[in-house]
């Protein structure tokens, strides 16, 4: 890597640090609403769904365990992110 790109790389890989742990959290909170409010939460009326969703969509469109690999094999390895748009 040359120039500013060991920064980027530094940056990437906390980025996707953050992505992985966020969206993890995400999911988590999206079920307890479930395993708090029990039956009633999934009344249509409280509209509580849309948080679940919502959270698996992004997931689903974040490759969560990709940025989790790379971001090990990084910090275990020094083998830096790949810079593109898919990461």
């Amino acid at each position: 890597m040359a120039g500013g790109e060991p920064a980027l790389a530094e940056a990437a890989t906390e980025v996707a640090q953050a992505q992985v742990v966020a969206a993890q959290a995400a999911l988590r909170a999206a079920e307890r609403l479930y395993d708090v409010g029990g039956a009633s939460a999934t009344r249509r009326e409280f509209n509580f769904d849309r948080h679940w969703r919502n959270a698996r969509t992004l997931v689903s469109h974040n490759p969560i365990a990709h940025k989790a690999r790379v971001v090990g094999d990084y910090l275990l390895n020094a083998e830096p992110p790949p810079l593109t748009g898919f990461f």
